[in-house]
């Protein structure tokens, strides 16, 4: 198995260097751990030895294989039957049921259980675990790679050390992705049982001579049930998988030894099959591989990267690392090199731009936007083949304009994109971008895997009181300088949802709550908790005020207050309590990275503070903490931010059954929408719906030099371009300025959607693109301008904490209270009977009902439309709020249809989806004029709500509308590219065809709508 070549001469090793390679696979250092120990087998196993070969005069050091991975023929293979194994310091024995030989190492050891014993499977595991103690068979272990435990109708398998929850089952797959078919182990079991030389193999155990073949005689010509146990001995111990198996997919992490689970193994196979193929130019295909969160992503992208870098057909491939955020780059260059690959880690983008010009085989960890200074920094595109950039986390940035500029530096460059969050129906075009769907794993996948605890859901909610009067005669007070409009909308900013949560007495209600409920359930039992707060004043709130109650540990984590994030608490500057907060934190830890670093390494740490960590749009994705069992949810999170929230309690701990979601704001039927997106099968896209999509772009970017020419006509009668004031003096006309805007508005979403198309990019001329840019810059600085000269716009921060005072002392909570037993969300008939019986609670509205319905009567005959008082626009928020937690109970909606009679109350002929949806029945309105006639009302009421959801995720933050969203670009081109996105919808899915003008027509009135009501 073992010769070596010299000057074309075919040599055999030594007898001494082939004892002194038995003597080195003994010499393993087990004084260093046996971890360690097994790590030396590991890399002799995979990378050989080099010996000192003397052939005549010469001298030369030659590497000596144990294993012949290519040629699994020139392997030697045997099987073992209740080896005796002699215990270390003891002459007593443990007797493994069978080991694998290779070449007479013993790399498979396998315990067998009978399926009718008391937990089998945790009986079979304890028994490999207790035989890797340092009294028991650790000389047979230490040299083993694969642990196999089965038990007929289950089997598991993992790797040495592995505790009894990460022990995993495996489910064959085809290439396309669906499970394999059990008709070739079929096949093999019946043949077997009935080939007489099997049983005569076995009848060389000395314990089993002299027994009959009972199996086989009785089982003539019978067909036998394929087992668990079946399924994962072919899967994981015919020769080619096992090698495959123990030479790439096995790695070594902080301590922790890590064999692949069958969603990785297939997911790297099936992208390096992909990858082996090339285009004209070179380029090799890349695509998105959809892991669910927990599922081992950033272990995939090992894998992948040293299957790629080891692969004879690749040559000299450049493997680049990118990620969107610093945590997500540090943590991805950490496990690469903790799993002893060399990485290289660009902090600048000139250093970026060096690392990536270079020839150095050094795999690049990096973040996307270092690429726009890199651009910069390089004279001309990276033509060079094989070259793998691997995207981490791949669902936001990387898809857009930094996308086409990766591209860019590398137009031959497999782009590889990997993600733990599903790309949704409006994302379709960015799974196109990086290749299509390579693979996917699904939450529900993980879940029946038990690769992570399901999760059980429970809705709690604080009863508000209102002390009406006080309210009302302070709030006349503060705004008594503002106009009856200014008036009125101040009103509505501070009566959302967002300003009444961060109340002080709201907030130590379930401060109270959430103390007394982690006391009592999870105190001292090794497990933490995380609470999500809206904002960072409240964040402080809260910790003040459980460090006051007493009964758990607290500490806040949140990113540096600047003047950007002045803007986070009601329209108000940040927060004295904030300021004041961060100082301390900057005393104690001294820089916001060492805070950021040692909070998270306390969060981890099991028996230290803190019980509970607090956190604003922190840790929620990418942060995997496996003791932290239950997560506090006092923030209003949707879709992407909701789904990886949720799963932060999901991973597995020993003594965790579950992970726990309170929800203390409302997000049921939230989740129950993230859920239905998000839990089922992957959607993939298939070649021609792909096409369909990009051709819809292309003829979208096609109208930006007319959006341009039509921009600039604005201004046609103004001779010198240069003269700022004459645009302003032209734009003092507001019909003129409302066609500016519109212009605008409709050349900055067209540009955006060209910036972040390759084809555009590499097919217009950098002049073209950077006069693009330019006008859009002087376009976008002069409307804010007019807005300020024509007083546009009002600001209210000076009015915010006036107002949060107001909400502080004046709104209340008696209690908090549970609307919702406990349920596991990925039971599907359990959580719908869940959210049912929430619908038809009609007891947990009758606090706010009595306090509401009295002086709601009393104004019945008002006109509330401009000038309802301010205590009655809260009301009307809590009625809202409890709304959606009891959206179909009797009692509320009779306290809604009382409502409805002092609001915009909607005509009794509209469609029920549209009940309380004013912005959905304007859309409504509008599109009944483009396709009158043509489709059936519930369909178009069904895609206003669609419309109205597409509005509420870009324009509001938290139910509260995104400041000046009206004037920030790339908002602007979000809205309209996702209406556009959903219009087309509607052609797909109905029989009417709306034109494209027509189409342009419908999204520009929609974007009307928004502005008028958000």
């Amino acid at each position: 198995m073992n010769p070596y070549t010299f000057k074309g001469e075919t040599y055999a090793f030594s007898e001494s260097n082939l004892t002194n390679a038995i003597y080195a696979l003994n010499d393993y250092p087990l004084q260093q751990g046996y971890l360690e120990a097994n790590r030396y087998i590991f890399d002799l196993l995979t990378l050989g030895k080099s010996f000192e070969e003397t052939i005549g005069s010469d001298k030369k050091s030659f590497s000596l294989q144990y294993i012949d991975w290519k040629d699994l023929g020139r392997n030697v293979w045997h099987v073992t039957e209740e080896l005796k194994v002699e215990r270390s310091g003891s002459s007593k024995h443990f007797i493994p049921d069978i080991v694998l030989y290779v070449n007479g190492i013993p790399l498979v050891v396998i315990e067998c259980k009978r399926p009718d014993m008391e937990k089998p499977m945790s009986q079979a595991i304890s028994q490999h675990l207790r035989n890797q103690q340092d009294d028991g068979i650790r000389p047979l272990y230490v040299l083993a790679q694969i642990l196999l435990s089965i038990c007929e109708t289950d089997a598991r398998y993992a790797t040495n050390q592995t505790p009894e929850e990460f022990w995993q089952i495996w489910r064959e797959r085809q290439p396309d992705g669906t499970l394999a078919s059990k008709q070739t182990i079929h096949a093999l079991k019946n043949e077997s049982i009935q080939d007489g030389k099997y049983w005569r193999a076995l009848q060389t155990n000395p314990e089993r001579r002299g027994q009959k073949n009972t199996v086989g005689t009785s089982s003539d010509g019978q067909n036998w049930t394929v087992t668990a146990q079946d399924e994962l001995l072919y899967s994981l111990c015919r020769p080619e998988r096992l090698l495959d198996l123990l030479y790439n997919f096995i790695l070594f992490d902080a301590g922790t030894k890590i064999v692949a689970r069958y969603q990785q193994f297939f997911g790297v196979r099936k992208t390096l099959d992909r990858v082996h193929h090339q285009d004209a130019t070179g380029r090799r295909p890349g695509g998105v591989i959809w892991h669910t969160q927990g599922s081992g992503k950033s272990y995939t992208m090992v894998m992948l990267a040293q299957m790629i870098a080891n692969d004879p057909e690749i040559l000299n491939p450049k493997i680049i690392l990118v990620t969107d955020r610093v945590e997500l780059d540090d943590q991805i260059y950490l496990t690469f090199k903790r799993c002893g690959r060399e990485v290289v880690q660009a902090k600048t983008g000139r250093q970026l731009a060096e690392y990536l010009q270079d020839n150095s085989d050094a795999i690049l960890a990096t973040l996307v936007h270092k690429f726009n200074a890199a651009i910069k920094g390089i004279q001309s595109p990276i033509s060079r083949e094989n070259v793998f950039v691997l995207v981490d986390e791949a669902h936001r940035t990387q898809y857009g304009s930094l996308n086409v500029k990766m591209q860019q530096v590398f137009p031959r460059a497999s782009f590889i994109a990997f993600t733990g969050t599903p790309l949704m129906r409006r994302e379709k075009n960015t799974a196109a971008k990086f290749g299509g769907i390579i693979d996917s794993y699904t939450v529900r996948d993980a879940v029946d895997d038990e690769a992570v605890v399901p999760l059980l859901f429970e809705g709690r909610a604080p009863l508000f009181n209102v002390n009406e009067r006080p309210l009302d005669n302070y709030f006349n007070r503060i705004a008594e300088p503002l106009n009856e409009y200014q008036r009125e909308d101040l009103k509505r900013q501070f009566s959302r949802r967002e300003t009444l949560r961060s109340g002080e007495q709201i907030i130590y209600a379930k401060a109270w709550d959430i103390s007394t409920h982690y006391a009592t359930t999870w105190k001292n039992t090794g497990f933490k908790g995380q609470l999500v707060a809206p904002t960072k004043q409240a964040a402080v709130r809260f910790k003040r005020f459980m460090d006051e109650i007493g009964l758990v540990t607290t500490e806040v984590l949140i990113s540096p207050p600047d003047d950007r994030e002045g803007s986070e608490d009601a329209y108000g500057s940040i927060n004295n309590e904030v300021l004041v907060f961060w100082k301390r934190m900057m005393d104690r830890f001294g820089t916001p990275k060492q805070y950021d670093e040692i909070m998270r390494a306390q969060f981890k740490t099991n028996g230290t503070a803190p019980d509970i960590m607090i956190v604003v749009r922190k840790l929620l994705t990418g942060f995997d903490n496996p003791i932290n069992i239950v997560l506090y949810l006092c923030d209003r999170l949707k879709e992407h931010t909701l789904f990886q929230a949720i799963t932060r309690v999901n991973r597995k701990a020993k003594g965790k059954d579950f992970g726990f979601i309170i929800d203390y704001d409302g997000v049921i039927e939230e989740l129950a929408k993230t859920l239905e997106l998000y839990a089922d099968n992957f959607e993939d896209f298939d070649t021609v719906d792909l096409e369909g999509t990009i051709t819809d772009i292309r003829q979208q970017i096609a109208r930006l030099p007319q959006a341009h020419s039509e921009l600039w006509d604005v201004f046609k009668t103004i001779t010198n371009r240069q003269d700022r004031p004459a645009f302003q003096n032209f734009l003092a006309d507001e019909a003129i300025r409302d066609v500016f805007f519109e212009r605008l508005s409709t050349f900055s979403r067209l540009l955006k959607l060209a910036l972040s198309s390759h084809e555009f990019v590499t097919q217009t001329t950098d002049e073209q693109q950077q006069i693009y840019r330019d006008d859009l810059l002087f376009f976008q600085n002069l409307r804010k301008s007019v807005i300020n000269i024509y007083a546009l716009a009002v600001d209210y921060s000076q009015y915010e904490p006036q107002i949060q005072k107001l909400i502080d002392t004046h709104v209340t909570a008696d209690e908090v209270v549970q609307i919702t037993d406990q349920v596991n969300i990925f039971d599907r008939e359990q959580f719908e009977q869940a959210v049912a019986n929430i619908e038809g609670t009609a007891s947990r509205a009758h606090a706010i009902a009595a306090r509401t319905d009295r002086t709601v009567t009393e104004r019945m005959d008002e006109d509330p439309a401009f000038y309802r008082r301010f205590s009655e626009l809260i009301r009307d928020t809590l009625e809202e709020y409890r709304q959606e937690r009891i959206s179909e109970a009797e009692f509320l909606r009779r306290v809604t249809a009382i409502k409805n009679e002092v609001v915009n109350r909607p005509a009794d002929s509209l469609p029920l989806p549209l009940q309380h949806r004013p912005t959905a029945t304007a859309i409504y309105g509008l599109l009944r004029e483009k396709v009158r006639g043509q489709v059936m009302t519930d369909l178009l009421a069904e895609w206003s709500v669609r419309a109205e959801s597409v509005m509420d995720s870009l324009l509001t933050d938290d139910d509260r509308p995104v400041v000046d969203w009206v004037n920030r670009s790339e908002i602007m081109n979000r809205l309209r590219y996702s209406l556009d996105d959903l219009a087309w919808s509607l052609n797909d899915s109905t029989d009417t065809q709306l034109s494209l003008t027509d189409i342009d027509d419908l999204i520009e009135q929609l974007v009307q709508v928004a502005k008028a009501r958000y």
